[in-house]
């Protein structure tokens, strides 16, 4: 699936129950020059013991499916700001990132700029 977020296509990927019902939502952020399927799994592992949860894995901007947007140049806190739009467009008003090594730089600054979205961090 992909959506537009601040001028950057994203790729994801969303399995588990539907974010509208979901208990909780998991948002996974890939390292450097990797991409959502090195979360894949985790989700399948997540996903048949606790029904409950939403997970969302998606390519950061520049790397997998999603492409660096035409005004490049991004910094952690743009990818924050990515982050922040992407949720707001899936409905998702608060969320428990995963991130991985850039992806845990990422939800350590997205904690910062927006803590009221943020329920919990697991940094790998």
């Amino acid at each position: 699936m992909h959506i537009l977020a601040k001028n950057a296509i994203i790729e994801y990927s969303i399995s588990g129950a539907p974010v509208e019902s979901a208990a909780k939502t998991l948002v996974f952020l890939p390292g450097w020059g990797r991409t959502k399927n090195d979360f894949d799994a985790l989700a399948r592992l997540l996903e048949a013991r606790l029904r409950d949860l939403c997970l969302i894995a998606l390519d950061l901007p520049g790397f997998g499916g999603s492409p660096m947007p035409a005004d490049a140049g991004l910094g952690i806190a743009e990818y924050a700001e990515i982050l922040d739009d992407f949720l707001r467009k899936l409905g998702i008003r608060k969320a428990v990132l995963v991130g991985h090594s850039f992806g845990a730089k990422i939800a350590l600054r997205f904690a910062a700029l927006f803590p009221q979205k943020t329920e919990k961090l697991i940094l790998i």
